[in-house]
C-alpha cells in the first residue's frame, strides 16, 4: 500500500500545503491511518450499488465511511487554515481558490474533497500499473530512464517530501512544470492509461429516448455505461492495441503510429469525456508524472520473482491488481 500512501501525501500537499510528517500530531496521524480503510470500504460499496441493492447494514457502512472521510478531510482543512494564518503559506490549491470570489466556503470544501478523493487513489494506481508495464518492456524503461536521468538531479525541498525521510537542504527544487514538459514521460503514462485504464467505464443518465442500431431503443432515465477500456483496446482505433508502445503519443509519424493516423479524441478517454469528465485530470497528470519521475531518477524496475501471485486485474470503480503488484526496485548505478 506504499504507493497509495505516497499518492495521498502528494494530494494533500498540493491541495492543502500540508506535509503529513511535519504538520500533523500523533492523533492526526491515527486518523490518516484509518482513512485508507474507509476509502476502500466506501468505494467498494458504491461500486456494488450500481448493480444491486445494498443490504441495510451495507448501506449504513458505506455512508459511515463517507462521513468519516469527510471528517478527516475537514480536520486537515482546519489545520491548513491555521498554518496559512501562522506561516503565510500561499502556494497551495486551498489558498488559491479561497482568494477567488467565485466560490463560497461550502463550494471550496467540495472542490477540495473532489480533488483529493478523486485523484490520489487513481494516480497511485496509474503509477503502479505503469511501473508494471515498464518492468515487462525494458526497452521502454531504458528510453524513459535516459530522458529522466538527463535532467539535473532534482531533489525535494525541505517542505516537499514524498517518503517522510530526511533530505539535505539545497540543490534544485523539484519543478512540476519542468517534469510535465518531458515528452517521453508523458507518452509512457498516456500509453499506460490506454493499455490499463484505471477508470474502466463512464456512466451517463439519458435525458431523452434514443434509438441505436439493430433496433435497440434506450429510454429516458436509463443509465448507460461506456466501456472506456474497450474503446482503448479496439483494433479499429489502434494498431496492435494490446502492445505497450508509448511512441503512439509522441505525435511523430516517423517515431510511431501516433493515434493511428490521428483518430478523434473520443478514441482516447482515460478521464471520461464531455462536461462531466474527471475534474481532477490536470492534477492527476501532474501527480502521476512527478511520482514516476522521482522513482525513475533513482531506480530500475523489474518484475517480482515467480513465487509471487500472477497479476490479475480486478475491475471496480478503479481497475486494480487483485493480489497487488509486486515489483523489485534497484538503485541504478
Amino acid at each position: 500500500m506504499i504507493q497509495l500512501s505516497v499518492g495521498f501525501r502528494l494530494a494533500i500537499y498540493a491541495a492543502l500545503g500540508l506535509e503529513l510528517d511535519l504538520d500533523l500530531d500523533d492523533a492526526d496521524a491515527e486518523d490518516i491511518d484509518s482513512f485508507q480503510a474507509s476509502y476502500d470500504k466506501a468505494f467498494d460499496y458504491a461500486f456494488d450499488r450500481q448493480f444491486r441493492k445494498l443490504e441495510e447494514a451495507e448501506e449504513a457502512n458505506m455512508w459511515a465511511s463517507i462521513r468519516w472521510m469527510r471528517e478527516v478531510l475537514g480536520k486537515l482543512k482546519e489545520k491548513a487554515k491555521d498554518l496559512e494564518l501562522r506561516d503565510g503559506r500561499e502556494e497551495d490549491y486551498f489558498c488559491l481558490i479561497q482568494q477567488r470570489d467565485t466560490y463560497n466556503e461550502e463550494e471550496v470544501s467540495m472542490l477540495l474533497d473532489i480533488m483529493i478523493l478523486a485523484s490520489y487513489h487513481t494516480s497511485a494506481v496509474t503509477v503502479a500499473w505503469t511501473l508494471y508495464l515498464l518492468s515487462l518492456n525494458p526497452q521502454v524503461q531504458r528510453r524513459l530512464a535516459e530522458e529522466v536521468r538527463a535532467c539535473p538531479p532534482l531533489r525535494p525541498s525541505a517542505r516537499y517530501r514524498l517518503s517522510g525521510g530526511n533530505h539535505e537542504k539545497g540543490g534544485e527544487e523539484l519543478s512540476i512544470a519542468k517534469v510535465e514538459q518531458l515528452p517521453y514521460l508523458h507518452a509512457v503514462i498516456a500509453e499506460s492509461l490506454r493499455v490499463v485504464t484505471p477508470g474502466t467505464f463512464a456512466a451517463r443518465e439519458l435525458r431523452e429516448d434514443i434509438s441505436l442500431c439493430q433496433g435497440v431503443r434506450l429510454r429516458k432515465g436509463q443509465a448507460v455505461l461506456f466501456p472506456l477500456q474497450d474503446i482503448h483496446l479496439d483494433p479499429r482505433n489502434y494498431l496492435r492495441p494490446t502492445e505497450f508502445d508509448p511512441t503512439r503519443f509522441l505525435g511523430k509519424e516517423e517515431d510511431g503510429e501516433a493515434l493511428k493516423r490521428r483518430k478523434p479524441s473520443s478514441c482516447y478517454v482515460p478521464f471520461g469525456f464531455g462536461a462531466r469528465a474527471c475534474p481532477g485530470e490536470r492534477f492527476a497528470w501532474a501527480e502521476s508524472k512527478v511520482l514516476l519521475f522521482a522513482i525513475m531518477q533513482h531506480f530500475n524496475v523489474s518484475s517480482a520473482p515467480p513465487s509471487f501471485p500472477p497479476i490479475v486485474s480486478q475491475q471496480r470503480f478503479v481497475q486494480i491488481a487483485k493480489d497487488g503488484i509486486h515489483l523489485t526496485l534497484k538503485p541504478h548505478s
